[in-house]
C-alpha cells in the first residue's frame, strides 16, 4: 500500500479537520459560550511555544523542528477522543486516559509510514523527558490560563478551580515562567474583585 496516496493525505486531513468542531470541554462545562475548539487553543498553543522557545533558547539547547512539531501533534488524538475536561478524565483515570489517546494517535496515523516517528515525537509532550516537551506543556498551561483570563473578561466567573488547580502552574523551575504565571494571577485576582 503506498502510504502517500492522495487519498490517505486528504482522509487524514479530514480526520485531523474534526480537532476545529470539537470545544474544549473545560469551558463548555462551565457554561462557556462560545467556547473555543481545540483547533483554536492548538494554534495558540504553536505560537506560545515558538515564543517561549526563542526567550529560553539563551538558557537551554532548544530544537526548534522538534518544539514545533510536539506542539502542532499535542492534542491530535482528541480528533477520535474528543476532548476530555480534568473531572471527567479523573474519574475514567489518568493511565485509561493515557492508553486512549495514545491507541487513537496510532490509529489516526496508521496508513502512514512516519507514524512511530510521530508518536515519539507526541509523548515528549506526553513524558514532558526533554526540554522541548517541557515548554509545549508549558505553552499549553500558559494558553489555557490566559483563555480563562479571557473569559473572565467577558463576565464568566466560575473559573475558581481552574485557579485552584496547582497542576496547572507547573513551571519546571523556570524564572520566566513563574512570573507569568504571577502575573495571569494577579489579572485574575484584579478582574475577580471587581464582582
Amino acid at each position: 500500500m503506498d502510504s502517500y496516496s492522495p487519498k490517505n493525505f486528504i482522509e487524514l486531513i479530514e480526520k485531523t479537520g474534526v480537532l476545529k468542531k470539537i470545544p474544549r470541554m473545560g469551558w463548555k462545562m462551565r457554561g462557556v459560550p462560545e467556547c473555543e475548539s481545540v483547533a483554536d487553543h492548538s494554534f495558540r498553543v504553536i505560537f506560545i511555544s515558538m515564543i517561549l522557545g526563542d526567550i529560553l533558547k539563551k538558557k537551554y539547547t532548544i530544537n526548534f523542528e522538534k518544539l514545533l512539531r510536539i506542539s502542532i501533534l499535542h492534542e491530535i488524538p482528541e480528533a477520535e477522543i474528543t476532548d476530555l475536561a480534568l473531572g471527567p478524565a479523573l474519574s475514567v483515570g489518568r493511565d485509561v486516559k493515557h492508553r486512549a489517546e495514545s491507541a487513537a494517535f496510532k490509529m489516526i496515523f496508521e496508513k502512514f509510514d512516519f507514524a512511530d516517528f510521530y508518536f515519539n515525537t507526541w509523548m515528549e509532550f506526553e513524558t514532558t523527558d526533554t526540554i522541548e516537551g517541557k515548554i509545549v506543556k508549558l505553552a499549553d498551561k500558559i494558553d489555557m490560563m490566559v483563555q480563562a483570563v479571557e473569559y473572565e473578561r467577558t463576565g464568566v466567573r466560575n473559573l475558581d478551580d481552574f485557579w485552584k488547580n496547582i497542576e496547572n502552574f507547573e513551571d519546571y523551575e523556570i524564572d520566566f515562567i513563574r512570573s507569568i504565571y504571577a502575573e495571569l494571577n494577579l489579572m485574575h485576582r484584579t478582574m475577580t474583585e471587581k464582582k
